[in-house]
Parts: structure tokens; sequence; C-alpha cells
């Protein structure tokens, strides 16, 4: 973005690129961890999103903690149920 420029853009880029992972491993780990159990995986999985939201608004950037979190939660449920999800319903069925 225009608005931000030297070393303090890399820095916001840096910390929102951070939020943005650590929001979509703790899906993902969840939806993982409570694979047999998906209402589970997803209960967990807005606990942390929640989490990671509460910490970037406690930080003053509210708005875009929102949009980091909203963005991470949407690719990290699509990602579960496009890849990880189908295989593991195969493996359930060929494995009697």
């Amino acid at each position: 973005m225009a608005v931000f420029k030297g070393r303090r853009g890399k820095e916001i880029a840096g910390r929102r690129l951070a939020c943005f992972a650590a929001a979509f491993f703790a899906v993902m780990f969840c939806l993982c961890y409570n694979l047999r159990n998906t209402d589970r995986g997803i209960l967990w999985s807005i606990a942390a999103l929640s989490a990671v939201f509460i910490f970037m608004s406690l930080t003053g950037y509210a708005k875009r903690g929102a949009a980091i979190v909203i963005a991470a939660g949407i690719s990290a449920i699509l990602l579960f149920y496009i890849s990880v999800y189908p295989d593991y319903v195969w493996a359930e069925k060929t494995a009697g």
C-alpha cells in the first residue's frame, strides 16, 4: 500500500502475515484434530479465530484484524473441505 512506506510498512505487513498464518494454522489444526467430529472442530476453530481477533483488536487494528481473521478462516475451511476431508471419507470407506 502506498500509505505504508519504508521500514514501518514492512513491519505492518509482516504482522498481518503472521496473524493470518496464526489464524489459518489454528483453524486447520482444530479441524484436523477433530476430524471425526467436524462440528467440534468448527467450534474450536471459531474460538481460535476469536482469540486472534481479540489480540488484533487490542493492538488497535480491529477492522484489519477482522479482515485477516475472516480471510484466514474462510481459506482454511475451504482448503480443509476441498483437500483433507474427501481423503478422510475415502479412507474410512475403504478401511471398512
